[in-house]
C-alpha cells in the first residue's frame, strides 16, 4: 500500500498503523523493550520504519502530522523521521520540528531523529542559532536533541568552539543529558583534540560528566593506546 497521500484522515492513519502492526517483529520487540523499557513498543526494524517515513514524506507532510498518534514508540519516531525527511523550506521545517520535539521522550527517538536532520548541514547558522535557543529550556530530551544535534551536524571548524562553550554551560543533571555530553565531548576530542583538553581541564564540567567523557574516549575504537593511556591520568585531576 502507497503511503505518499495528498490527503490523510483519521481512517488512513489506522490502516498505517495495522501496517505497521503487521511489519513488527517480536524478538525484536522484546530486544528494544530491554534498551527503552517502561515504552509500548511494536517493534519495527529501523529500515523499514525509514522506508515508511520516506513515502510518507513524499506527500501532505502537515495532513499527516495532524492526523498522527504518539502511543506507540514507533509512532512518535516515525512524525519525526517524516520531518526530516520533508523537502520543505527549511525555516517552515523548523516551525513544525519545534511543535514535534515535545514528543520525544527517550534516547532512541532522539538520536534517530538527529541523525536524520541533515538539512541542519546546508542551512548550518540558522540551524545554530535555533540549537543554543533550545539549550535554555528545561525540558531534558530537547537539551539531549541539542548535544546530540551538534555531535551529528556541528563538529567542524566554523563551530567547534562554540560547540564546546555550549557544552560547558549544560547544567541540568538528568541522566541522558550527562550521557548525551559526555558523547558528545568524547567525540570532539578525537576531532579537536587540544581545544577538547582544555575544556576538560577547566574545571566547568561537573565530575560526572567529566569522568564519563574520559571513560568514553578511552572506549572509543578511534584513540591510539598511547593517548589512553595519557587520558587515564586525568582521571586523578577530580
Amino acid at each position: 500500500m502507497g503511503w505518499k497521500k495528498e490527503n490523510w484522515t483519521a481512517q488512513d492513519y489506522t490502516e498505517l498503523l495495522q501496517y505497521l502492526r503487521e511489519s513488527s517483529e517480536s524478538k525484536f520487540q522484546q530486544f528494544q523493550q530491554r534498551l527503552i523499557p517502561d515504552t509500548a513498543i511494536l517493534g519495527i526494524r529501523t529500515p523499514k520504519l525509514r522506508s515508511f517515513a520516506k513515502e510518507i514524506a513524499k506527500g501532505n507532510v502537515p495532513g499527516f502530522l495532524q492526523v498522527a498518534q504518539r502511543d506507540w514508540h514507533e509512532e512518535r519516531l516515525l512524525q519525526g523521521l517524516v520531518i526530516g525527511y520533508w523537502n520543505v523550506p527549511f525555516s517552515e521545517r523548523l516551525e513544525y520540528l519545534t511543535s514535534y520535539l515535545p514528543l520525544i521522550d527517550n534516547w532512541a527517538i532522539c538520536d534517530m531523529v538527529c541523525n536524520t536532520l541533515t538539512c541542519f548541514q546546508k542551512d548550518a547558522p540558522e540551524g545554530f542559532h535555533y540549537l543554543l535557543d533550545l539549550l535554555q529550556q528545561d525540558n531534558p530530551w530537547i537539551i539531549r536533541f541539542v548535544l546530540i544535534m551538534f555531535l551529528s551536524h556541528y563538529l567542524q571548524d566554523d563551530y567547534i568552539d562554540k560547540v564546546l562553550e555550549a557544552s560547558a554551560s549544560v547544567t541540568n543533571d538528568h541522566y541522558y543529558v550527562r550521557m548525551g555530553n559526555a558523547w558528545l565531548l568524547s567525540v570532539a576530542f578525537v576531532k579537536y583534540r587540544d581545544k577538547t583538553v582544555n575544556l576538560l581541564k577547566s574545571s566547568r564540567l561537573d565530575d560526572w560528566t567529566y569522568h564519563k567523557t574520559l571513560q568514553k574516549i578511552m572506549e572509543s575504537n578511534r584513540v591510539d593506546q598511547a593517548t589512553k593511556e595519557w587520558i587515564s591520568t586525568m582521571k586523578a585531576l577530580r
